[in-house]
């Protein structure tokens, strides 16, 4: 299950990689909200991988 969530943040990463790239030549303003968007689809794959190894959520957030 942790391989399968790692391998789609791979994924994931690389397509918002290439949206922040089109956002910037394209010089649109929705910048702030690919990154917002980057920044939870992250904290929930983190959350995923914690609990499916057993991490308390407590720990993570300190």
């Amino acid at each position: 299950m942790v391989s399968r969530i790692l391998r789609s943040k791979e994924i994931i990463t690389r397509y918002l990689m290439r949206a922040c790239v089109t956002v910037r030549q394209n010089g649109d303003s929705h910048l702030q909200q690919v990154m917002q968007l980057v920044s939870q689809v992250y904290s929930k794959q983190q959350q995923l991988i914690d609990m499916n190894l057993g991490v308390p959520p407590h720990i993570r957030e300190g």
